[in-house]
């Protein structure tokens, strides 16, 4: 077998080789310029482009988070990571790293009992990059140690040391419907980034004018967040449709167009449903 030739042309290579070391920094530049730096970047010319948040992402979120606060939880925690400035400056990468993290987070939550409940919302600005938001749900008796596992976890994959890679804030509030207003803002503020436009039939459903948008009729607040390769929301496996019906959870769909889409109903809802099991079990 020949050893490596690390002088050979650029257009000299297979495929395979590309990404090999270049003696010539001419060849390595000519490489740079038309397919990329490396095995990540060329791989993301060819990945799909999201400029926008789309109504199903919204609406499935929305409906993941409706079925937590069924089942008596409160998604009170908000956190934001920004990955291009611990860099992970592609999306492929993102995503692996991503992957992981909630592994290792679902792992987490399970040996202490608690369910995984969490979304994750993919944006890319000028000055963080590209940067996630997430709410979760962790209990006060597990916040501390959460707290610690995700920073020590953080600093472990940040490739650079940057200081402001993450940012966590538990939200205090006792009162479960100011809790869950609080839930429900950072929610409105994750989504930001929703497709504003309305097509012809959502315009005669509801009965707006031309001048309306989806992000005003669903009290958002639009900002373009710029351009993801990857996934843009994430909900996890324990919020997801297979869990819901494997927990029995009544859905409904028509919650997102009420005019309880961002308060405390499901919560109460879901209370209500577990005193009429107990009184049913009791009678039995």
């Amino acid at each position: 077998m020949l050893d490596f030739d690390d002088e050979k042309s650029f257009f000299e290579r297979p495929e395979e080789e590309f990404f090999q070391p270049y003696a010539d920094s001419h060849q390595r530049a000519m490489r740079d310029a038309i397919i990329g730096s490396s095995m990540a970047v060329y791989l993301e010319q060819f990945q799909p482009q999201s400029r926008s948040i789309t109504r199903m992402q919204f609406w499935g979120a929305h409906q993941a988070v409706a079925f937590a606060n069924h089942q008596g939880a409160i998604l009170n925690v908000q956190i934001t990571l920004a990955w291009n400035r611990m860099g992970y400056r592609h999306g492929q990468e993102v995503d692996a790293a991503y992957g992981l993290l909630m592994q290792a987070q679902r792992k987490f939550m399970r040996r202490r009992g608690v369910p995984n409940y969490n979304y994750t919302v993919f944006e890319r600005s000028e000055t963080f990059g590209l940067h996630s938001h997430s709410g979760v749900h962790v209990p006060v008796h597990v916040y501390p140690q959460y707290r610690r596992w995700l920073e020590r976890y953080v600093k472990r994959i940040d490739r650079v040391g940057f200081k402001r890679r993450l940012h966590v804030r538990r939200r205090r509030e006792t009162a479960v419907v100011r809790a869950i207003e609080e839930q429900w803002r950072w929610f409105r503020y994750c989504m930001k980034g929703v497709d504003p436009a309305l097509n012809a039939r959502e315009r005669d459903v509801h009965g707006l004018a031309p001048s309306d948008t989806f992000t005003g009729f669903y009290g958002l607040k639009h900002r373009y967040s710029g351009i993801v390769t990857l996934q843009r929301v994430r909900v996890s496996q324990d919020m997801l449709r297979k869990a819901r019906r494997e927990a029995g959870y009544p859905e409904r769909y028509y919650l997102i167009d009420g005019e309880n889409r961002y308060d405390d109903s499901e919560y109460r809802r879901g209370e209500a449903d577990r005193l009429t099991e107990m009184l049913r079990c009791d009678l039995i």
